[in-house]
């Protein structure tokens, strides 16, 4: 027992010194620890400038698909033309864009999300300087003499000069014209016994292209009086 003391200290002495060591590597851990959190922190924040030059890139692309993209293509899907009614034989009117025409306003900053309507529309907006005519007008104006249902074709032209063809619709209804038949020979007989006979006109209006008979306004079909 008289080396206990001794062995004790010797003892002390020896915990003392695995506890430096392990000091020394938990430092040496926590420093290795804050270098990968540096490392790691790094590694995200790049991977941040990454996503946003990603962001970036699509946008710039995208702006630049955009300023390539023709007004036709921009807009050419949103076109409408006014339906067109009339009476066979009647001139044909010009085609008409059911659409609004609209003029960009830029703002201070170059933006340009507002925009003046220089003409009212049902239909979508379009830029100002649409213009619309018939792509055929020889063949709209052949089917304006027969009464019908037709579909014509509309040459649009936007702004930017490219063009677009759409459809219009055109109804065109049986025009009511005058017939004069052959002179009718109406007689009247007085009561003395003498006659006398007259010849007149006989005038009627139908529409021109229906199903009534001719022979209606020849009349043979008709009520004459006679006196």
């Amino acid at each position: 027992m008289k080396n206990a003391p001794h062995q004790l200290t010797v003892a002390k002495a020896e915990l003392q010194k695995e506890q430096d060591t392990l000091k020394l590597f938990t430092e040496v851990i926590q420093q290795v620890q804050t270098k990968v959190n540096t490392a790691q922190k790094k590694a995200n924040e790049t991977a941040q400038v990454v996503r946003n030059v990603k962001l970036d890139l699509a946008e710039a692309n995208a702006k630049l698909a955009d300023a390539k993209m023709t007004d036709a293509q921009r807009y050419g899907k949103q076109v409408v033309v006014n339906p067109v009614n009339i009476t066979a034989g009647d001139p044909v009117p010009a085609s008409k864009l059911a659409n609004a025409l609209t003029l960009p306003v830029s703002r201070a900053n170059g933006v340009s999300t507002l925009s003046l309507v220089v003409n009212n529309g049902q239909a979508a907006e379009l830029p100002a300087g649409t213009t619309a005519v018939w792509a055929n007008e020889a063949q709209v104006k052949a089917d304006a003499q027969q009464a019908g249902n037709y579909t014509e074709y509309v040459l649009v032209t936007f702004p930017d000069g490219f063009q677009v063809t759409v459809k219009a619709q055109m109804k065109v209804v049986a025009a009511k014209v005058a017939h004069q038949n052959s002179n009718a020979i109406i007689s009247s007989s007085s009561k003395n016994g003498s006659s006398s006979t007259m010849t007149t006109s006989y005038t009627e209006g139908y529409e021109s292209g229906s199903e009534r008979s001719q022979d209606e306004f020849n009349g043979v079909n008709g009520n004459w009086l006679t006196l």
